[in-house]
């Protein structure tokens, strides 16, 4: 089994703690050593907390942090398929700052994609929208 097939498996059982609409969740990984586990919740410190941020939130006690780690973004449709889970701005913003080297996530149509951090533009990423969440 490769590597990604490994953090999707993971992911899918990430996913399945998510009380949100529309679960998600990230691993950080770094060297191959996953380094974090994260996924969107309700009730987080009074609001919701998305999949990314909870995996950056987990690192924040760690030595070596997140400084040239990659995060993988997973949401699976009902069927077990792979969805779009692209972050929003502000998870993108949070990455870069915390040094994340690469974004790998799926786009509409399943297919896996990647982006480098330093090569990406926040403009380039959606802002929240409730009609993201219920039409994709």
């Amino acid at each position: 089994m490769s590597r990604k097939e490994n953090y999707a498996r993971l992911m899918r059982r990430a996913v399945e703690s998510s009380d949100c609409e529309t679960p998600m969740s990230a691993t950080i990984v770094k060297g191959g050593r996953v380094l974090s586990v994260g996924y969107n919740r309700k009730g987080y410190r009074g609001s919701s907390i998305h999949a990314e941020m909870d995996a950056l939130r987990q690192l924040r006690w760690q030595k070596n942090g997140s400084e040239g780690a990659d995060i993988h973004i997973f949401r699976f449709g009902a069927d077990g398929s792979h969805r779009m889970s692209k972050p929003c701005r502000h998870c993108f913003e949070a990455l870069a700052e915390a040094n994340i080297s690469r974004i790998f996530y799926h786009d509409y149509s399943g297919k896996p994609q990647f982006i480098k951090v330093s090569q990406a533009d926040s403009e380039d990423f959606y802002t929240i929208r409730r009609e993201w969440h219920t039409n994709v």
